[in-house]
């Protein structure tokens, strides 16, 4: 999981191992600058993103789930580590977003 609020990114790994062809669940929760990832009910990973703002902004394309060409999706977005920059394609089977304001 990857965000980025406008002073950093804020990136969470999961230790959960994930096989091809089979489905899996990902939980991810974003409040304010913290954040929580996980993978198939194993343990959360917890994140903080750098800096102090807490809204997110989406002012180009919002990618869910797997893109054809990694190219297409902003650098800061992509992990730079070679072992996991690859294209993917996959399924989603269901996805719910919440959204709550707190003014």
């Amino acid at each position: 999981m990857r965000y980025d609020l406008g002073k950093g990114v804020g990136e969470a790994k999961s230790n959960s191992t994930v096989t091809l062809n089979t489905w899996h669940m990902v939980q991810v929760n974003r409040t304010a600058r913290s954040g929580t990832l996980i993978v198939n009910s194993g343990v959360p990973v917890r994140v903080t993103s750098p800096g102090t703002d807490v809204a997110l902004d989406v002012n180009s394309n919002f990618y869910l789930g797997g893109v054809r060409k990694l190219s297409n999706v902003n650098p800061n977005a992509v992990d730079n580590d070679p072992a996991f920059v690859q294209d993917f394609t996959g399924c989603i089977d269901h996805f719910e977003v919440c959204v709550s304001l707190q003014l």
